[in-house]
């Protein structure tokens, strides 16, 4: 919400309700986490993480080197929201000022806008990527009418393979819509390319499952950005975009660190009160922000909504792979042109048959490199500059 004192209430409420059932629900955690140290013996896996790497299968040396990358990196979030303070002109940031936005966005683009310039950018990849596209909408498998009662949120279901996929969103204007659109319409094409698998080959494993819907986000977005009318919107559309990508990249990295301190503090001292995982939170999210934003007492709570840490654990660094690797196969994509086409196709056809190592060796890339997952970083970091100088501009 634009207006400070709404954010700030809605973050109160939030917190106070959390915070009412902060004792069951520690309990509940403290409760898995023993569960999954007795699993976890019983199946000997080494490491509270070990299952969710064999399910994904990626070796865990490469999954620290990401989150070593991405630590490494936590400078562009920090500069990032020293940019933002300036542009709120506000003294100090804090939790509940992360998503503000940066002016009222007035731009409304009609559903049929979205399509054409979702369909002209994919043209641009490959009129192969508008073939697979357009039955989306002209046999009507997507859904984003809004409705009374509808679920909020996006998502492409991907049935089985001799199923085509439905998209399930919500449009309502925004420019940002247009990219949920391509992301949802990415995951779909995924879904009809891969459909030459079996069924137990049909879906990736989670580290590759947002590389075809972030890459076509990556390729609408420079087009979206030539329809909006002002600097203004186009720097309120790029801080959006930036921050959709810390919070795929950097945050899950900071959930997944806190998931590894939290199974480690139960499985060494035994059950935990939940201000001792309040802690644990609070610093590893706040280490992402530096100086920059402060977290203020209430965030310290907030590790308690987060459904993944009950639900999935380790879940998340997959977000932050995917991420990255789209960014830095995006790089690739630059430099070669039509040459990165069919190769980038041969991915996605391939859907789960391979582990990602195999599959990202196939491009060309090491995923045990370091230098690669700096790729996309150095990906993230332009787009920063972009910000810094749309600002200086904008005034």
């Amino acid at each position: 919400d634009p207006e400070r004192d709404t954010r700030k209430a809605a973050a109160n409420a939030l917190t106070e309700t959390i915070e009412q059932n902060s004792h069951v629900a520690n309990f509940i955690f403290n409760t898995l986490l023993h569960e999954k140290q007795t699993m976890d013996r019983l199946r000997h896996f080494p490491s509270p993480e070990a299952e969710r790497h064999l399910s994904n299968e990626v070796d865990e040396a490469v999954v620290n080197t990401v989150v070593e990358v991405c630590v490494n990196n936590y400078d562009i979030v920090a500069d990032y929201y020293r940019l933002k303070q300036h542009l709120l002109g506000l003294d100090k940031l804090t939790h509940y000022d992360r998503y503000a936005p940066i002016i009222d966005q007035r731009t409304e683009l009609s559903f049929d806008d979205a399509r054409g310039i979702v369909m002209d950018a994919f043209g641009q990849f490959s009129t192969q990527l508008v073939d697979i596209a357009e039955p989306f909408f002209s046999k009507r498998w997507i859904d984003a009418a809004l409705h009374t009662g509808k679920q909020g949120g996006a998502y492409c279901m991907g049935v089985t393979p001799d199923l085509h996929p439905y998209v399930l969103m919500n449009y309502t204007g925004k420019p940002k819509d247009v990219m949920t659109l391509a992301h949802e319409l990415g995951h779909g094409i995924h879904d009809v390319l891969a459909s030459k698998q079996n069924i137990l080959n049909y879906h990736p494993v989670l580290p590759m499952a947002e590389t075809a819907s972030t890459f076509g986000e990556m390729l609408v977005f420079d087009n979206l950005q030539a329809t909006l009318s002002s600097q203004q919107e186009q720097l309120a559309l790029l801080c959006g975009k930036i921050e959709d990508t810390f919070a795929t990249v950097f945050r899950q990295i900071a959930m997944y660190r806190f998931e590894q301190s939290s199974h480690r503090l139960r499985r060494e001292q035994g059950e935990q009160p939940s201000e001792a995982y309040c802690e644990v939170w609070q610093n590893t999210m706040q280490e992402m922000f530096g100086d920059s934003l402060e977290l203020g007492d209430e965030h310290q709570w907030w590790w308690l909504y987060i459904r993944h840490v009950f639900q999935s654990p380790f879940y998340v660094y997959a977000y932050a792979f995917g991420e990255l690797l789209v960014l830095a196969l995006y790089a690739q994509y630059q430099q070669e042109g039509a040459a990165f086409v069919p190769r980038y196709f041969d991915l996605l056809s391939a859907g789960g048959s391979a582990s990602p190592a195999q599959l990202v060796g196939d491009m060309g890339f090491d995923i045990a490199d370091s230098d690669f997952w700096q790729g996309g970083c150095d990906l993230i970091r332009q787009q920063l500059q972009q910000a810094q100088e749309l600002a200086s501009k904008v005034g």
